[in-house]
């Protein structure tokens, strides 16, 4: 048997077929170190974030003194809002810096990488 042959069955064995497609996963790569480019800088949203912290802890105040239903319903309603601007913030930052570098670079794992990635996200929403 020839040394490709042999390699082909050791994919095979171990559960890696060669028309499989990579994921996060089978590519090996882990959550905190997905790419080989730098993460962008969030530092952008944290006082944001601090706000939201700071409804929360108004929301917890609220709850705690009894406060009337609506008025706690509509400070979550306004929390939720902020953290959706944050996430929006975030994946544009994610779209223009992480896929885009993968699209310019043509490495089709990545791609193949960050289209799962997104899937999943909107999959979980």
């Amino acid at each position: 048997m020839s040394a490709a042959h042999d390699k082909q069955k050791q994919r095979v064995r171990k559960g890696k077929a060669l028309n499989q497609k990579p994921t996060l996963k089978s590519s090996g790569l882990t959550d905190s170190k997905k790419t080989s480019h730098e993460n962008p800088d969030h530092t952008v949203v944290l006082s944001r974030l601090k706000k939201i912290k700071g409804q929360i802890d108004g929301i917890e105040k609220m709850i705690h003194e009894r406060r009337y239903c609506v008025d706690i319903l509509t400070q979550l309603k306004a929390s939720s809002s902020a953290l959706r601007s944050v996430e929006g913030v975030i994946l544009k930052r994610h779209l223009r810096g992480c896929v885009q570098d993968a699209l310019m670079l043509k490495d089709q794992d990545q791609i193949e990488i960050k289209i799962e990635e997104m899937v999943n996200l909107s999959v979980r929403s």
